[in-house]
């Protein structure tokens, strides 16, 4: 029983707990004490009512104070529960946040991609219809990207360029 006492009493850190286990441990002594009197009357057939009362009161006092320690524990664990919890709470709360940001860039990058396309496909194909409506006098189609719509603008200005040489000969 000592060395689970002393377990406990090296594992608490709080100050009430400590000052606890200390009242019990010197209840416990006490109790210990008198409970050997009481055995050593008994053989000795002398009086030890007296000592049974006070074995009586310290068994009630050791109660009471293991109680009171385990309301303490148990509001220090309600208390590491509570904080446990706002941690998680927290988390969660920065998960979400980060998984929206990443959701909102993705959507930011996706629709500045289909721009980047759309836009130079969008006037390719304006000035198709113009030059299929007749209309050769337009300006060539400027492309900053390397890409296959770079191709595709290059090619669409060289034909309208050759239309045109075709039918000024």
């Amino acid at each position: 029983g000592s060395t689970a006492a002393r377990q406990l009493i090296e594992s608490v850190e709080d100050d009430e707990s400590l000052v606890l286990l200390e009242e019990l441990k010197a209840k416990t002594v006490q109790l210990f004490e008198s409970n050997e009197i009481i055995v050593t009357s008994i053989q000795q057939n002398q009086a030890y009512s007296t000592y049974a009362s006070k074995s009586g009161v310290l068994n009630a006092e050791i109660l009471t104070v293991l109680d009171n320690l385990k309301k303490v524990q148990q509001n220090a664990m309600e208390q590491k529960q509570a904080e446990i919890e706002a941690e998680r709470k927290q988390s969660t709360l920065f998960i979400l946040i980060v998984s929206c940001l990443v959701i909102l860039l993705g959507f930011l990058i996706a629709h500045f991609t289909s721009r980047s396309i759309a836009n130079p496909v969008k006037m390719i194909t304006a000035n198709l219809k113009q030059v299929a409506a007749g209309q050769l006098l337009i300006e060539p189609i400027q492309v900053k990207s390397k890409d296959e719509i770079y191709e595709m603008a290059e090619s669409f200005n060289q034909m309208t360029d050759d239309l045109r040489s075709i039918i000024k000969e």
